[in-house]
């Protein structure tokens, strides 16, 4: 008897925290994370890329390669149509790339900044972050779609805060198609002057299936690399005016080169690490 007793006391104390706990969640406020247009309006962001990769290859000493990108990206709307899909016409107003070896200086072909500089893009952006490369049909090598317009966080449902979001999708790097998922998560709404600034983390995953590498030398043998990184991201997204304030982004993985030249195979185990800071310019 006090055992039944104890297990109706047990029940009834699970359903009255249950019904309370789901009248909470139903009556949480929920927000919709989606970008608005205005036609003619122009939006500037400063781009700040650093790439690091390090390795050693067998027999040799530890070898690093960095990259750091500075960039500003402009972005202006050309259209807006009755759904709330946007055309833009994009451009990078500055561009800079530097690389060094072991510390040294590496020249780059001032060819890139040029074509990149005089490169017109125009693309197509729905409310929840759908992007469509309309003009040109193909972006060169150094740039990628990414760099005029990353909103492919954004949620297609209202979310809460403490809620989560997941995205998978397929990134396209040139050589390999990678494999992507993100998990995102509406941490809190701050108030900052007369706008409510919701604060996203992300959690990232990308899977580089193996991949062939050009070499300048065919006879130099046949080099491939397959790897796995992890990320972490923050962003702010302005409620009121609808786009990002600024996105922080750190990703670190590990790369396995693999040389094959005739018989000889050799093994090169390569740590990557970066970093992206994207803020709205004034």
């Amino acid at each position: 008897m006090k055992k039944f007793l104890f297990s109706r006391l047990f029940l009834w104390s699970f359903s009255f925290f249950f019904l309370f706990s789901v009248g909470n969640v139903a009556a949480a406020d929920t927000y919709q994370l989606g970008i608005r247009f205005r036609q003619g309006e122009v939006r500037r962001y400063k781009l700040e890329e650093t790439i690091l990769l390090k390795f050693q290859a067998p027999g040799q000493g530890p070898f690093e390669i960095k990259t750091v990108i500075k960039a500003v990206v402009r972005q202006e709307v050309l259209q807006v149509d009755p759904e709330g899909r946007a055309e833009l016409a994009c451009r990078m107003e500055s561009w800079q790339r530097q690389n060094w070896a072991n510390g040294e200086t590496i020249t780059v072909d001032p060819q890139e900044r040029e074509t990149v500089l005089g490169l017109r893009v125009r693309i197509k952006v729905g409310p929840q972050g759908e992007t469509q490369l309309l003009e040109p049909t193909q972006l060169p090598q150094a740039v990628s779609l990414d760099t005029y317009a990353d909103y492919s966080f954004l949620p297609s449902r209202p979310v809460a805060v403490g809620e989560e979001w997941t995205k998978t999708f397929t990134l396209n790097l040139g050589l390999v198609n990678c494999p992507t998922t993100v998990r995102n998560r509406l941490e809190k709404i701050e108030k900052i002057g007369n706008n409510r600034i919701a604060q996203i983390s992300q959690d990232l995953r990308q899977e580089l299936p193996e991949f062939s590498i050009p070499l300048e030398n065919s006879l130099a043998g046949r080099l491939t690399a397959a790897g796995t990184f992890f990320g972490a991201g923050q962003i702010s997204f302005d409620l009121e005016r609808g786009y990002i304030k600024e996105e922080a982004q750190l990703f670190q993985g590990r790369l396995l080169a693999k040389l094959q030249t005739g018989e000889a195979k050799m093994e090169i185990p390569m740590d990557l690490e970066l970093s992206v800071l994207v803020s709205l310019l004034p």
